[in-house]
């Protein structure tokens, strides 16, 4: 059961978000914010319930010379990336809002521990279960990897649709951001840890 609480606690935090009042500045932002604290059930669930437990993650020491190692190249890849959009015009950053609003300090404090290692961390709890749970394969492995790619983008759809009132018809393209969980999990797949992949997914969703 509590496995399904983890995959399924973006979908609740999506319903919950509608408590905020539609007068609230930016409204994205502090529903985003709602979405974003239900993914504590993955840390609890590793903590207290099982199958996956904080060893699965794999947040160790072994390998994480290699994992922070591609963790920072993707980094780096990243912004060299940020910036070449930036020079030509594109507006990249879904903080813009938040950051005019409430100020940049406000942001990072709130961004760094829920956008960035909570939503990784649930990442990796995603990964290992499909692996050892679902699929039981050894992990990480590359089937877990496309499965939890594609979970995530569905995700992201259904939470566009639950907690912005997005059309599906508008909505539905965002299953492509399940990339984005291949890409950053590819790091844990590479160096069997997963700091690297907490440090990328910290760098690259702001």
């Amino acid at each position: 059961m509590a496995p399904i609480l983890v995959l399924l606690a973006p979908i609740a935090g999506a319903l919950f978000a509608n408590v905020v009042p539609q007068t609230a500045v930016p409204l994205g932002f502090w529903r985003g914010l709602v979405v974003q604290c239900t993914l504590v059930a993955a840390p609890l669930a590793a903590t207290w319930w099982g199958p996956v437990r904080w060893r699965d993650l794999p947040l160790m020491s072994t390998g994480a010379r290699r994992s922070f190692t591609l963790g920072i190249a993707y980094s780096l890849v990243y912004l060299f990336l940020l910036f070449a959009a930036q020079d030509m015009g594109f507006r990249v950053s879904h903080f813009d809002l938040a950051r005019r609003a409430l100020g940049l300090p406000a942001v990072l404090v709130l961004y760094v521990p829920l956008w960035g290692f909570l939503e990784a961390l649930w990442m990796s709890y995603v990964y290992a279960y499909l692996d050892l749970a679902l699929l039981r394969r050894p992990h990480p492995s590359w089937p877990g990897l496309a499965l939890g790619g594609a979970w995530f983008g569905a995700l992201h759809a259904a939470v566009q649709v639950l907690a912005y009132h997005v059309p599906w018809a508008r909505a539905w393209p965002d299953v492509a951001i399940g990339v984005l969980f291949c890409i950053t999990q590819s790091i844990t797949k590479w160096s069997r840890n997963a700091w690297g992949a907490a440090l990328f997914w910290t760098v690259s969703n702001f």
